[in-house]
């Protein structure tokens, strides 16, 4: 194996002669098996906690369908690794994406999980994140820009979105003396779309601060395609930093995916134009364009790039890094190739036409700060100078900068004007004293439930506990009714282990029986036989499919007459109304799309409901299923959190409003587990949107209740989600 130089801001364990052989040994046999986390689990943790002292190398996260392969050697070798070297390959879970001898890596089945080569001192860390890609909804058929740019430039309708790579405990690629990827991307992020909204370009950001976008790689990756996606932009721009296996390696690339279609064209013609931009401000080493599987460029919808400005981890560049000068070039490069790629030129004057206001309602805690963001049109409008004024600066006063600061509780008015044209625009500002907010949550989902159950059940008072798959939801969907017949908490548990703080918590509760929801391909044998010798009493509940299972606990309810049906492929819609039907005694039935279960359309039969809620829109439960259901009533929205909006509005009246829990929405353990605490006093969740800070989604879901509530439970930590949204919707953290 070559020797390598070290990097000389990185103790490297020295290793003997000895232990260089055994290396060598340990890495032709690794080099053929890929480790499989669910069966050989321990085997993995062994392997890789050999190389603990390695420099870590991370990549962006790739994107990958089932059955797809991909080779990841001739990238490894991109980052500094020489061909004569060995090449370790592990992965993470073999059940989920395979690897062999050469680093050909083959994904098997929807997740994620994590491919390491170990090479040298490094080891080089890939995420593989595994789903199904609609190719027919991505660049092929979004809206593409016109034949001739200039005529959409005239139109004053062009929109960029710029992702700045990484946030919060992501800090992403870290240089010799720790100065981060996200602090550098997020600056030069920042100065970007300065430069392009003052052109009259609309820009929109996946983050302004320091934060990450969702509680796992794959929710934070998702949400940056997705703001984009929702954003409509004509361009998508993620900015990141380099980080290599040796600390010599230095130099631009620029990366597109181009699996679909003839937009394709677009988005190499864009990388181009970026990379070309990039080098020649830069003075950089010019590593080309280049194609990739990158996550966050197969989940967006129109022409996208990944600039990698250059390697974070090399000295020499990490101190240019870390002048605003240089910053200040990359965001000026970045912003000519865009305008060279828009085709955008010097004109005639362009007259304002009018004015729009980020926010026309808002609501602000006493003493907190919003900025309002004025868009004058069209976009492109030569001057797009505003004068701002406030209704009551007793109340809310206002800024030259659009910057609205509340003083006290009350109703003010800010007025934007365009200084050419006397245009107005409004937002009404709503000053409130702030609810309560609490958190509650643990070091993990299961560590949550723990929690949850601690609040809502005192020391042996749980004598019956439900207990649902951490891993899997469908199954778990339906319990929560159950649950509130049996005055029981929902505890989480892995598949194939029975971990102490579940054993702590059944003891604590005194536990005499516990109702196994799912077979034991979702809880294991092993698991019930634990639980088993503890002395208490199981009774499982698990059908052959998620359907059946929803009809074996259904059984359970004793109803008043009325049963909720959900869609069984998708959480959030069941999730939106689990406490509102435990506390109403409605069972929560499963069903396909299109067609009710034999045992399904059964159990509603006999049963003999006089009433059916149906929870989601046609495109999860259609108009032909809903006429089989007894007097049904649909309740849906755009999204899952306009469903849920809509859910709490049709059964306020039943609702005590005193108490709120608030979950996240793009995950369902933690809103899971909270729901019988919630159910057991009638209350709520709401699904929070924390894609944004500036969502208004609980507000939203509130309505009109807002004076009822006097305190928020907050299910997950400050990076989950965040003070800034709660303080957004009304919700001060104690």
């Amino acid at each position: 194996m070559k020797i390598r130089e070290k990097l000389n801001y990185k103790k490297l364990k020295k290793a003997s002669v000895l232990s260089v052989v055994l290396t060598l040994i340990i890495g032709s046999i690794f080099s053929t098996v890929a480790i499989a986390k669910e069966n050989h689990y321990y085997e993995f943790e062994t392997e890789i906690s050999k190389y603990n002292d390695n420099y870590e190398v991370t990549t962006e996260p790739l994107g990958l369908e089932i059955g797809e392969t991909i080779s990841l050697r001739d990238h490894v070798i991109s980052l500094g690794g020489d061909e004569k070297d060995e090449f370790i390959w592990l992965s993470s879970d073999s059940d989920m994406v395979v690897v062999d001898a050469v680093g050909n890596v083959t994904a098997k089945q929807n997740g994620t999980a994590k491919i390491y080569c170990i090479v040298g001192d490094a080891k080089v860390v890939f995420t593989i994140i595994i789903k199904d890609y609609n190719k027919n909804n991505l660049i092929t058929n979004f809206p593409r820009l016109n034949d001739n740019p200039k005529l959409r430039a005239a139109s004053g309708k062009l929109k960029v979105f710029v992702d700045p790579g990484h946030g919060g405990t992501d800090s992403g690629a870290i240089g010799p003396t720790g100065y981060n990827e996200k602090e550098m991307t997020l600056d030069v992020g920042l100065r970007l779309r300065s430069k392009l909204e003052a052109k009259g370009i609309i820009v929109e950001m996946s983050r302004t601060t320091d934060v990450e976008l969702g509680p796992t790689e794959r929710e934070d990756l998702m949400a940056r395609a997705n703001m984009g996606n929702k954003f409509g932009g004509d361009i998508f721009v993620s900015i990141h930093n380099n980080s290599s296996i040796t600390s010599n390696v230095k130099g631009t690339e620029t990366y597109i995916h181009d699996s679909f279609g003839p937009g394709i064209d677009e988005a190499r013609d864009l990388a181009t134009k970026v990379q070309n931009s990039l080098v020649n401000n830069l003075g950089s080493v010019d590593r080309g364009v280049k194609t990739f599987n990158y996550c966050v460029l197969r989940e967006t919808y129109m022409p996208a790039i990944l600039a990698e400005l250059d390697f974070i981890n090399n000295p020499t560049i990490e101190v240019k890094m870390k002048t605003p000068e240089y910053r200040e070039i990359c965001a000026q490069a970045l912003y000519d190739s865009i305008i060279n790629y828009f085709n955008l030129t010097p004109g005639n004057p362009v007259p304002t036409e009018g004015i729009t206001l980020s926010d026309k309602d808002l609501y602000l805690i006493e003493g907190y700060n919003k900025k309002i963001t004025a868009n004058v049109q069209p976009a492109n409008a030569s001057d797009k100078n505003v004068t701002w004024t406030s209704s009551d600066i007793n109340i809310a006063t206002v800024d030259s900068n659009g910057n609205v600061k509340a003083i006290s509780e009350g109703e003010a008015v800010i007025t934007a004007t365009t200084e050419s044209g006397g245009f107005k625009a409004y937002s009404n500002v709503k000053v409130i004293k702030g609810i309560n907010g609490h958190r509650l949550f643990g070091s993990d989902r299961y560590a949550t439930s723990y929690e949850v159950s601690k609040q809502g059940w005192k020391d042996g008072q749980g004598a019956n506990v439900v207990l649902a798959s951490g891993e899997d939801y469908p199954d778990a969907l339906c319990a929560v009714p159950l649950a509130k017949q049996c005055s029981a908490p929902i505890l989480l548990t892995r598949k194939n282990s029975f971990e102490q703080g579940l054993k702590d918590e059944l003891t604590r509760l005194d536990t005499k029986k516990v109702f196994i929801i799912g077979g034991e391909t979702v809880i294991s044998k092993d698991v019930e036989q634990s639980i088993k010798s503890m002395g208490i009493d199981i009774e499982r509940l698990g059908g052959v499919t998620r359907y059946e299972t929803s009809v074996l606990v259904g059984n359970k309810i004793d109803n008043n007459g009325a049963v909720t049906v959900a869609n069984g492929l998708n959480y959030p819609d069941a999730l939106s109304i689990a406490s509102i039907a435990a506390t109403n005694n409605m069972p929560i039935i499963l069903t396909e799309k299109s067609s009710l279960n034999s045992n399904v359309k059964s159990f509603i039969e006999n049963k003999k409901f006089t009433k059916s809620y149906v929870v989601g829109g046609t495109t999860v439960i259609s108009d032909e299923l809903v006429k089989q259901l007894p007097n049904a009533t649909r309740i849906n929205g755009n999204n899952r959190y306009e469903t849920n909006k809509n859910v709490i509005s049709t059964f306020s009246n039943s609702i005590d409003f005193s108490k709120v829990y608030v979950a996240v929405g793009n995950n369902y353990p933690d809103a899971l587990s909270v729901a019988p605490l919630a159910a057991k006093e009638g209350n709520i969740i709401i699904l929070g949107d924390t894609s944004n800070t500036t969502n208004y989604t609980i507000i939203d879901a509130i309505g009109n209740n807002y004076e009822k509530i006097n305190d928020t439970y907050i299910l997950g930590s400050s990076t989950i989600i965040s003070d800034d949204y709660l303080n957004n919707n009304g919700i001060v953290v104690k």
